[in-house]
């Protein structure tokens, strides 16, 4: 009966037309940009009383939800109607060959309409097609004139150390929608680490979070479901206040009440689920070599790049979110060719300088040409989420080492030995340099240095409890404080070299503070601070004071997590309920859902001391601890203190028992 009365209401819309004006037709019109896959548009009609879009979509993955509209060129919306073969937010049919053939009747646009969007929504799961035109007339992309002056002005007050504020309220909200905090995924560049923000929720819905910044980030508002991801920008001391609605839209206003930057992009435009689009491109850097993926990054980039002027005159941005989100385009292209040898198999499964002959393209500096076309060196850059990801892949892939040592046979098996500092310094600068067309060192390696540096000096190589234990280890007690003085002086020689080329004092004043921490701070574990992180891993940990304490973060979704615990469970099964150490295994309960998580455990973990705790609670301690990506792993000395070293417990039986030995020395 439905159907009938739909065919009813589709035949008077089109066929009274024939005493108005005459219909106009596109035939196999076209668009700019979709997010559905596989989408044909057959055809779309202007009638005086619809507008009809007829489409097609093999082997279709999305619902049509009746929130589905046009937006013309003049910016008024034209609200759905109807579809004329199916319910909105019901399964699509499809025939025989997996094809959904559709009718999308609206309300009916100028019969002179030369160009419009159709869209869905403005959150992560909605759909959108840009841009769609006559074939014969496509849409005439303006190029933005760019204010550099205002740009300039932005980059001039860039870097201030100050307390950002998120605050806002989400419409509707009670607890049971299943969630008690949103979080924000942010990365501090300088150190390369993760630095998650936990923002709990109040039962009226209202949420307030203060967090220190030292410049602008673009970043995403995520609740713990992660149904949506709400962009924005901030500044060091700036609030930005958010209504979110219950379909997840929001606005974003700054202190005074004003459309905060980056509005335009927040409430505006659909968010664009890249997840899909790197699955895919995962695919295609298993079939392409580098030199025709690379090819294929850079023509995606120049239709995102076209795309990008198109909503920047459609949705008038102003000049900062033009820019800020053209380098943040910029980053994500720059992540897909960086990431190609992780997602393809062969490469990365290669030697250091064992690529078979058809897998070299990957080292060969000319096949780089695109990170030569983005703007690498602007200090804005920094703010972009993909920022951090891009510069370590570089750094860390076959292309920046490649020459920098050479393979030696072990008791291990083969390894990859790299020169001394100073030459594999010397070779990574005049790759850099050919990668990225610069005279001197570029931004993404300077970054990456202060990461390197960072990180050694809180539990690595340039870290004194870290190295002194490991000559404690490896060599007579006469020698130790021989070997332990030629690291310090070799650490100093490559941080002056170092810092002569980073060329910016910030940068070389952060260089000087991880160095002299790493040398001076020689205590072997660190005090937690007091807050309610503490508290949550304290009430797990106390009990086990008098032991060390070795902590995984883990969930079941996570095949690493599964695969290191799934090692080590033999070994671990035999040192149960030894006097000196505790292995603990914590994860939330979003993470892994009860039916999972029992079955793990009951196969994998049985006996073992495993916590379930509520998802909020184990966001605070991500955020105390400073990872967003699992498995991540922690240790507790015999008073409850973070240990520097021996954090891994996935060495070995034998390794581990001499870690502890050492620890127990180190004690002394």
């Amino acid at each position: 009966m439905t159907k009938t009365i739909l065919s009813l209401l589709f035949a008077l819309c089109t066929l009274s037309v024939s005493a108005a004006n005459k219909p106009v037709i596109w035939e196999k019109p076209i668009y700019l940009s979709t997010s559905i896959d596989r989408l044909q548009l057959n055809s779309v009609e202007f009638h005086d009383t619809a507008t009809i879009v007829k489409a097609s979509i093999t082997n279709p993955e999305i619902y049509i939800g009746s929130s589905i509209h046009l937006y013309g060129e003049e910016g008024k919306n034209y609200k759905l109607k109807f579809i004329k073969e199916f319910k909105p937010n019901s399964p699509i049919p499809v025939d025989e060959k997996g094809v959904a053939s559709m009718t999308l009747v609206f309300e009916p646009m100028p019969l002179n309409t030369t160009f419009f969007d159709m869209l869905e929504g403005f959150t992560k799961n909605s759909d959108w097609t840009f841009g769609i035109s006559d074939a014969k007339t496509p849409v005439k992309i303006k190029p933005y004139k760019l204010n550099e002056e205002k740009v300039e002005a932005f980059r001039k007050d860039f870097f201030r150390t100050d307390t950002a504020c998120i605050k806002g309220k989400i419409e509707g909200y009670s607890r049971s929608l299943g969630y008690n905090t949103l979080n924000i995924i942010k990365d501090n560049v300088f150190t390369g680490e993760d630095e998650p923000i936990s923002i709990d929720i109040n039962e009226d819905g209202t949420f307030e979070r203060k967090f220190i910044l030292h410049f602008p980030i673009l970043n995403g508002l995520n609740d713990d479901n992660r149904h949506n991801i709400i962009m924005f920008l901030i500044k060091p001391g700036q609030t930005l206040n958010f209504t979110i609605n219950q379909n997840g839209e929001a606005t974003v206003k700054d202190s005074s009440g004003n459309p905060s930057e980056y509005s335009s992009i927040t409430s505006r435009i659909p968010f664009y689920n890249t997840e899909k689009k790197f699955y895919k491109l995962i695919e295609k850097a298993n079939q392409l070599r580098f030199k025709n993926y690379a090819r294929l990054i850079e023509d995606m980039y120049e239709k995102a790049a076209a795309n990008h002027d198109y909503l920047a005159d459609r949705f008038h941005y102003n000049d900062i979110e033009y820019i800020m989100e053209k380098i943040n385009i910029q980053m994500e292209y720059a992540f897909y060719i960086s990431y190609y040898y992780m997602a393809n198999n062969k490469v990365r499964m290669s030697g250091m300088d064992e690529l078979p002959d058809s897998l070299k393209d990957v080292i060969k500096l000319e096949n780089y040409s695109f990170m030569r076309m983005i703007r690498h060196n602007d200090i804005l850059a920094l703010s972009m989420p993909m920022y951090q990801p891009v510069t370590h892949l570089l750094k860390h892939g076959p292309v920046y080492n490649q020459g920098t040592g050479y393979y030696k046979d072990t008791k291990d098996g083969r390894r990859y030995i790299f020169y001394k500092d100073s030459i594999v310094d010397s070779v990574q600068m005049c790759i850099d340099k050919v990668i990225f067309g610069g005279n001197e060192v570029s931004l993404p390696m300077k970054i990456q240095y202060l990461n390197e540096f960072y990180r050694k000096s809180r539990g690595g190589d340039y870290d004194f409890i870290t190295f002194k234990s490991d000559f404690i280890n490896r060599y007579p007690s006469d020698s130790v404080d021989i070997m332990v003085n030629e690291r310090i002086e070799s650490i100093k020689r490559r941080t002056k070299n170092i810092k002569a080329v980073l060329n910016n004092p910030m940068f070389e004043s952060l260089l000087d503070e991880y160095v002299n921490y790493g040398l001076n701070n020689k205590q072997m574990s660190y005090t937690l601070p007091e807050c309610e992180a503490t508290t949550i891993l304290r009430k797990i940990t106390d009990k086990y004071k008098g032991k060390y304490v070795y902590i995984d973060f883990w969930a079941t979704y996570c095949g690493p997590c599964r695969d290191g615990i799934e090692k080590s469970k033999a070994w671990r099964e035999e040192l149960r309920n030894n006097p000196d150490f505790e292995f603990i295994f914590i994860t939330g309960d979003k993470d892994s859902p009860k039916k999972d998580f029992d079955e793990y455990v009951s196969e994998n973990l049985n006996g073992a001391e495993v916590y379930r705790i509520p998802q909020d609670e184990y966001n605070k301690l991500k955020e105390l601890f400073k990872f967003s990506g699992i498995p991540h792993y922690e240790a507790l000395d015999r008073n409850g203190n973070v240990l520097k070293i021996n954090k891994e417990y996935g060495v070995g039986k034998e390794q581990f028992l001499k870690n502890i030995e050492l620890l127990k020395k180190l004690e002394k």
